[in-house]
């Protein structure tokens, strides 16, 4: 499940034109994000809504 989410957020990234690193300017550690998208950890409803706003979609649009 985990990696299915950080495929979908992953995509989300990718359609809102940034990269990684940019994540560190809406306040998400640009290790941990690496570590969200690849599925190997879990994160938090905070950080969802951060890279929801981030991406401009909703958290709904991270689940598989």
């Amino acid at each position: 499940l985990l990696k299915k989410v950080g495929k979908q957020i992953r995509d989300c990234r990718l359609r809102a034109g940034l990269k990684q690193e940019d994540v560190e300017n809406f306040g998400v550690g640009w290790k941990h994000y690496q570590r969200i998208e690849a599925g190997q950890t879990n994160t938090t409803v905070k950080i969802l809504y951060k890279l929801a706003r981030a991406f401009k979609c909703r958290p709904t649009d991270f689940l598989p």
